[in-house]
């Protein structure tokens, strides 16, 4: 469209979303975005966290939170905003990445779904006095509810 000063991709800045979210004040520029006039047209959201996968410590990148305003849609900017946030998770130590959604976005970047995510917080007051603890792949019904 003639005259339009798109900026992008970029991290977003305080008060371009009306709504809080996960994202805040200190990690705000994890919300990459293209901005026209400044009106954010396009997002995407990244984090990047230290996760245990078997004993094993590494760093999860979780990715998602895509939307492109209509009239700004087949312009790439999805495209290249997941590019740019795989590329921060990357430069941030990410060992792995998990994607919200199953959009073609993420199939054209060579995702594949692998089945349901769950995550489990285990605190001291879940650990028996004695500190014993069996530690056995997740099957329904094993934890309490």
């Amino acid at each position: 469209m003639a005259g339009e000063q798109i900026e992008g991709p970029r991290g977003a800045r305080e008060g371009e979303f009306e709504r809080p979210s996960l994202f805040n004040r200190d990690n705000i520029d994890n919300v990459r975005v293209f901005v026209d006039d400044g009106k954010v047209v396009s997002r995407q959201q990244f984090y990047v966290r230290e996760v245990s996968i078997l004993g094993c410590r590494v760093r999860l990148g979780s990715i998602g939170g895509v939307d492109t305003l209509r009239k700004y849609r087949k312009r790439g900017f999805a495209t290249e905003l997941f590019d740019d946030c795989t590329d921060r998770m990357d430069a941030d130590g990410g060992d792995l990445m998990q994607v919200s959604g199953d959009r073609g976005l993420y199939r054209r970047a060579g995702c594949k779904r692998v089945g349901d995510v769950c995550y489990f917080k285990i605190t001291k007051k879940d650990v028996p006095a004695s500190g014993d603890v069996d530690v056995r792949p997740y099957e329904e019904g094993n934890l309490a509810g």
